[in-house]
């Protein structure tokens, strides 16, 4: 990106603002937007080991892609304020969560195997291209685990064990039941207003940023352990 075109949208030149402003975001996106899907990713996956697979170099490059993202809606007229609220961000809320109830079942179900890719993650690309189909698909597989989460029972896997490794399992098996009844509660409100506000059959680049933000910024709600 050339220099003239960062003065340009940060000075807010009329008639170049926007021009400038569409540029910096579409090149952003095209070239951060796999770094920022993995780190995405990481938040849903907790484990040091997928952490670890990013140095400081990749985490510095991530943040200042996000405020270069942040910089950029700004300059067009898409405020955090307003853009939370529409489905594009939503959409990315709803990946976010899915993958942590998939997280959930794989360590109570699978007894801890986590597969490369976590079903919101995996769905990410075609939300880009057409968020509607993506959910279609998604609501197909998500409809397992959202059974599973809606059945499962807490007492079902008491806080003891035979040894100290046995102890752990249970206990981190015990928290992922208790997660995934709280992804729960955060889901089905965010359905619903998806369902009232409509899903967009496609993205364009402000729409793609939004969808990238909100599956970076899905609220995050620990599991309550009783």
């Amino acid at each position: 990106t050339a220099f003239s075109e960062v003065l340009d949208m940060m000075l807010q030149k009329p008639g170049k603002t926007k021009t400038a402003a569409e540029h910096i975001l579409s090149l952003c996106l095209n070239h951060a937007s796999s770094l920022l899907l993995g780190l995405g990713e990481c938040q849903s996956r907790r484990t040091d080991k997928d952490w670890r697979t990013y140095g400081d170099k990749e985490r510095l490059i991530a943040l200042r892609a996000v405020s270069i993202i942040g910089m950029t809606l700004y300059a067009l007229g898409s405020k955090k304020e307003d853009y939370m609220h529409e489905a594009a961000f939503q959409i990315g809320q709803v990946l976010a969560l899915a993958d942590r109830l998939h997280r959930c079942y794989c360590t109570v179900v699978r007894d801890g195997s986590i597969p490369p890719n976590l079903i919101g993650n995996a769905h990410f690309n075609a939300a880009l291209d057409s968020p509607e189909k993506a959910l279609a698909v998604l609501a197909e597989r998500f409809r397992i685990y959202q059974g599973w989460a809606e059945t499962v029972k807490p007492e079902s896997y008491p806080k003891k064990g035979k040894n100290a490794t046995d102890k752990h399992e249970m206990w981190e098996k015990y928290k992922a039941v208790w997660e995934a009844k709280d992804i729960l509660s955060l889901y089905k409100p965010l359905a619903d207003r998806l369902h009232r506000q409509g899903i967009p059959q496609c993205c364009d680049d402000v729409m793609k940023a939004h969808l990238l933000l909100g599956y970076l910024a899905a609220e995050e709600k620990e599991g309550e352990v009783k």
